[in-house]
This record gives C-alpha cells, sequence and structure tokens, in this order.
C-alpha cells in the first residue's frame, strides 16, 4: 500500500528541497534530494530521462496496444465506433481490451475485423485481444485459489511464436464481500478503514496471481504482459514479474509520470512488460479522447 503514496512523498520531497535551497540549507537539501532519487527508483515511479525512447528500427519487431474501455456501461454501445476509430488510427499490430460487453464486442467485431482478422475472446469476462497475426485460442489462467484475472494467447509472426498475456488484476475498490467501495464512498473513519484494507487485501491477491503468471511463463521465450494491472509501477506484483525477467517499458523507454487513470488520483496502473528478447523502440500513453476512465498504453518491440 506505501507504494501508492510514494509520488506525493516525491512531490513534497521536491518541495522541501526547493524551499531548502532557497534558504541556502544545502546540506539538508542534498538529503532531501538523495532520498527522492533512492524512492523514485525503489519506485519505478518517474523514468530518469528527459525524453521517451523512438528508435527507428528495420528489424522485425511487434506493436502492442492494451486500453481498459470501460464498458458495461449504459453509454457503452454507443462510445464503440468512436473506440474502434480510435484503435484504428492507432494502428497497433496487437489490441488487448478490457471491460465490454458482448454487445460491445460485436460492434467492435464489425469494425475491426477488415484491420484485426484475428481475434481470441472468452464470452462474458469481457477480455478480447484483436491481432494483425494468428493468434491461439485464448486461456484463463487458474491458480490454487481458483481463476486468476491473467488471459493468455500466442501470437504467429512468421517463424517466431510470441507469448502473449493480458491482464486485468484484481481492482481496490471490490471488498471481500464483492460489494464496490468507490473513494466517494468514504464517508467515516470506518468506510476509510474498510477501504484501506480492502487495498491491502486487493494487493496481496495482485501479487498472487502475478506469481501464477511467472510460473505459467517458465521456460517460455518471446513473453509479453500487458493490461490493465491496477497497481503501479515499483507495486510487489510488478515487482514480481521484473524479478521473473521481464522490464516495464515505460520506466524503460518513457518520459514523465505516464498516468493512466486520473481519478480519485493519478496513477499508472496500465502496464506493458516484456522479455530479453525485445529491444523497446518506442512506448506512450494515448489519450483516450474521453472514450473511457482509463488512457491506453502503446509500445513498439523489436525481436533482439
Amino acid at each position: 500500500m506505501f507504494v501508492l503514496f510514494v509520488p506525493w512523498i516525491l512531490l513534497i520531497l521536491l518541495a522541501t528541497t526547493i524551499i531548502l535551497l532557497f534558504t541556502k540549507k544545502r546540506k539538508y537539501s542534498t538529503v532531501t534530494l538523495l532520498s527522492i532519487v533512492i524512492l523514485n527508483f525503489w519506485s519505478e515511479s518517474i523514468p530518469p530521462r528527459l525524453w521517451s525512447i523512438n528508435k527507428v528500427s528495420t528489424r522485425q519487431g511487434v506493436s502492442l496496444l492494451c486500453f481498459n474501455i470501460d464498458g458495461n456501461k449504459d453509454d457503452a454501445g454507443k462510445r464503440m465506433p468512436e473506440v474502434a476509430e480510435l484503435l484504428l488510427s492507432i494502428d497497433s499490430d496487437v489490441v488487448f481490451l478490457s471491460e465490454f460487453s458482448e454487445v460491445d464486442r460485436n460492434i467492435l467485431d464489425e469494425c475491426l475485423t477488415e484491420v484485426y482478422p484475428f481475434s481470441t475472446y472468452i464470452w462474458n469476462l469481457g477480455h478480447c485481444f484483436y491481432s494483425k497475426y494468428p493468434l491461439s485460442p485464448q486461456q484463463i489462467l487458474v491458480g490454487n485459489d481458483g481463476v486468476v484475472g491473467i488471459y493468455s494467447t500466442s501470437l504467429a509472426i512468421g517463424n517466431d511464436t510470441v507469448f502473449l498475456y493480458g491482464c486485468h488484476l484484481a481492482s481496490n475498490n471490490y471488498t471481500e464481500n464483492d460489494d464496490y467501495l468507490l473513494p466517494e464512498d468514504i464517508v467515516d473513519y470506518q468506510s476509510l478503514r474498510t477501504y484501506l484494507k480492502d487495498i491491502d487485501l486487493a494487493s496481496q491477491k495482485r501479487k498472487m496471481e502475478a506469481a501464477v503468471l511467472r510460473n505459467d511463463m517458465k521456460e517460455k521465450t518471446k513473453v509479453i504482459v500487458m493490461g490493465d494491472m491496477n497497481d503501479v509501477g515499483g507495486a510487489p506484483v510488478i515487482k514480481v514479474l521484473e524479478a521473473a525477467g521481464l522490464k516495464d517499458a515505460w520506466w524503460e523507454g518513457g518520459v514523465g509520470y505516464g498516468a493512466t487513470i486520473h481519478k480519485p488520483l493519478p496513477y499508472r496502473i496500465d502496464h506493458i512488460l516484456f522479455s530479453k528478447d525485445f529491444c523497446l523502440q518506442r512506448v506512450r500513453v494515448v489519450d483516450n479522447k474521453r472514450l473511457s476512465d482509463h488512457d491506453a498504453i502503446y509500445a513498439y518491440v523489436g525481436f533482439e
């Protein structure tokens, strides 16, 4: 849970550093500045670069987009043609979408089939891969405690097979009783206590889901993991995946904070991670054009 407070701690430390510099307390400002550097690297909050990676390469690669489209809402069907238009304008090779209904999927299929002839989905779960390349049937990863929010498929690009994992991990907003508790529902100490407890429980569940993913991708090469992780850089779920050999595209090549949600506070909870078999060429956050509560994240990775 602590990692959720890190961006705001960094802001406080930065403001403190500036004040200390103006008051000529250089020793203290050095300490706070060093604290910022250490905490930022530990949390992987803001990549230490002034511009994003944007390499031009002739090597074989694949472009990726993950987008939580905030479907299952009354106006979702009306938004789907615009969502499809946005996806087509980005023109990535592979798209992973989460949170949409069967009706929404039918609209998207009609709009996207010409450009994305391959798709794979599991009925009633609201998650789908669209691809310009052939895909294997989608599978749900299952852990000791049952189904987890990870969906696997594989992508055939020439003689190469890329293993894809689409994620929509446990949300902080669900309580133990599967009630949906939002920040605006916090009205007293008891509801705040419940909300913070649920964040901790959800974090533990996401860590378990990451462990299931780590075990499934053992012995595999050319692995890509993407989707709505419901957690930030430096969180246990990301650390588990990085310890398994994956790299976070935004930390490796992005610039700035890179938030993908903005309410109730801005956080980067949508991620694309890739194995050492790839070299990151480009990464960026794609504005949602008011079509979702999430921004999308795009990356292009070349084969090493």
